[in-house]
Formats: structure tokens, sequence, C-alpha cells
């Protein structure tokens, strides 16, 4: 079998746009080509991969270390051990199931969020979710991270077709000129030739005269130049989803929003589902609320599951895309094993009791979030 071998740069696509992607005539961007040689520090050490993903013996870098994991759930997962690090072949993992957007483009369930993940600790975390099978990273402007992301993401040496990568455009850059550059230095900061998604944060409807439609165009531009592979919304609620989509060329592809047990945000969901909108979950466990509820601990046990996995399951048969983050090896394998058991009806319905409309909401409301 033949193998590709990457040497601490990240590869390039080759290949040509996707099916339902912008058509002929669309600018192809050639961003990183001429950023390349920067990125490139010759390393001591190098990572083949073969086409199937998996890793031949290698030394690993001095800064990737790796610490056993021992999950409770009932579902073999691929275990972080130091066999890993020292050439011992654990096989691939299970990659998670993928929803369709509009582009017809898959786009993976379960991701990893990169939220309040300090830029010291980013590049440490996202290695470990990518040693453990995650290929969908999330991460935005706001977070601060996206460098360190990228670095990770490059020195993996996963192939980038395997991996599916989402950015969100911070509040300060809503104006087209701003938002146009934040892209090319988000391009530059993650090391990659193209976004997989990227999204509007929030929509600031009390900042740049209302109009929350504002940086949409320049989305736009850079879907149609091959920058960003889909374009979407985050945070936005149904009325301002409407304020784009009527003035929009290319309607969203996606929605991201709060959504867990205690405020599923279904309104957004059926709204989402109408126009054909992926539905993306963010805080999926409610900032740590789930993992401690009574209610989900109990149904948990039924399957062999902890009350988090429980919380994930429930979200992922609602159609949910979800991004729990932890920077615990453990809790990363643990959330990452949650496809091997199916909550019964009853129980569906048991967690959609908990409902709590907007007492349940753990983050800022989009109508009156308004920080630059």
């Amino acid at each position: 079998m033949s193998q590709t071998t990457f040497r601490g740069r990240f590869p390039l696509p080759s290949h040509s746009r996707p099916v339902g992607e912008p058509g002929p005539g669309a600018r192809r961007s050639t961003y990183p080509t001429r950023k390349a040689r920067e990125y490139h520090h010759p390393k001591p050490w190098r990572t083949t991969i073969d086409p199937l993903g998996t890793t031949a013996p290698v030394p690993p870098p001095a800064h990737r270390t790796t610490r056993p994991v021992h999950c409770a759930s009932r579902i073999p997962t691929r275990r972080i051990t130091d066999e890993l690090t020292h050439g011992a072949d654990p096989g691939p993992a299970t990659p998670p199931p993928s929803l369709t957007l509009p582009t017809g483009r898959a786009i993976p369930q379960l991701g990893f969020g990169t939220y309040k993940i300090a830029p010291t600790d980013a590049y440490d975390a996202v290695s470990r979710a990518l040693d453990a099978g995650y290929r969908h990273i999330d991460t935005a402007q706001m977070y601060g991270n996206e460098a360190e992301v990228g670095r990770a993401i490059e020195a993996s040496g996963i192939p980038r077709e395997e991996l599916f990568v989402t950015s969100k455009l911070d509040n300060g850059n809503h104006r087209p000129e701003a938002a146009a550059a934040s892209i090319a230095r988000s391009l530059e900061d993650l090391r990659l030739a193209s976004l997989d998604l990227f999204l509007v944060h929030w929509p600031l409807p009390t900042r740049y005269d209302g109009d929350v439609a504002l940086p949409w165009p320049a989305l736009e531009d850079a879907y149609r130049a091959g920058e960003c592979l889909a374009i979407g919304l985050s945070n936005y609620e149904t009325t301002h989803m409407r304020a784009v989509m009527d003035r929009a060329a290319v309607k969203p592809h996606a929605i991201q929003v709060e959504s867990h047990p205690y405020m599923p945000n279904s309104t957004i969901l059926r709204f989402a589902q109408r126009h054909r909108m992926v539905f993306e979950a963010w805080s999926p466990l409610a900032r740590g609320r789930a993992p401690r509820d009574p209610l989900l601990a109990s149904i948990g046990a039924r399957y062999g599951a902890g009350a988090a996995q429980v919380a994930l399951r429930w979200a992922i048969q609602r159609g949910h895309v979800v991004f729990p983050k932890s920077v615990r090896p453990d809790r990363m394998a643990a959330n990452f094993d949650v496809f091997g058991f199916e909550l019964a009806p009853a129980d569906m319905d048991a967690i959609n009791a908990l409902n709590e409309g907007e007492k349940g909401r753990t983050g800022s409301h989009p109508a009156t979030m308004d920080r630059m």
C-alpha cells in the first residue's frame, strides 16, 4: 500500500471542488501556497500515514504526550495509551456518523469544541482529541486559539480531506472589508487553504445600526472563492435568520446555537429543518449541568453509559451536530463513545421533559449580546 509522508507541513488539497460547490468562473483560492514556506519548520521526526489513516511506527515529537485513558463505557473506543506514541497500532477509530450540508458535503455529527480552551492549552487539547478519533474541530476568532488549533492539525499528519474545520467571525469584524480580511487571517492562523464551515458568530442586533446581515456578503464571496466550503450563522434567532435570508444570494448552510436538555431551542431546530440547514448545538452538556443530572444518570445506568453520554446521545438522536469540550483525555474518549447504544422513545420523552425554556439558558441571549 502506498504511503504519504508529512514533514510537519500541512497537505495542500489538490483535488477539484466537490460536487455542489461554486461552479465555473469562481475564483479558486491559492492560499496558502504563498505562505507555505513560512510555516515549514523542519522537525527531527515525521509521521507516516497510509490512505486508511493508520499510523506507522514513528518516534513522537517531544511535546506530544499521552496518558492512559480508562473509559467506563460498554463499547470499546480507540484508547489513548502510551502505545500510540511508541508504535503500536490500535487500528483507526470508528468515525462518527455524518449529516449532509445543503452543499452536498458531509459534516461529522460529533465534533470537538475549543471554547474557553486557552491558547497555551489548545495545542495539546486538539492533539489529544485528534488522537481519540475526533475529525471535526470547532474554533472561532473570538476564542483566540486558531493558531494553536492550526498547529495541532498540521502536526497530526491526518489527511486534510479527513478533517472538518469550523471557525467563526469575531464581533468586531462585521463590516464587509473587515470580515473579508479576518477570513484570510483565520485561514493563515489555521494553516488551511479552505475552511469547511465558517459562521457569523453573533447577530449583534444592538450594534451596526441593527444590520444583522451586514457581514453576509463577505461570507458569500469567500464561499464563491472556495475559501469557505460552507457558510452559516451562529446564535441567530429566527427573526435574525430571516433578515439574512431575505438579502442572501447564498442561503445559510448551518445554524449553531446553544442547545441541551434544559433549553433545546426546538423552535430554531424546526426552522433549520424547514430551510435545510444543519443544526449545531454548542454547550450540549449545559456547561457541566448535564453530567450531574440524576435523571440522566439513572437513564444511563440502564445502558451502561454516563449522564454526559446520555445527554450527547439525546442530541444526536434529535439530529444535532454536537461539540462537547474537555481537556481531559478520559472525558474526550467518553464523549466520543456515544454510538454504541440508542435511547428508547420513553427515555427521549423523559429527557425532553427537562426543558426549562429560557430559564435553562446558560449563555448570552442573542437579542442582547453586544460584546465587541
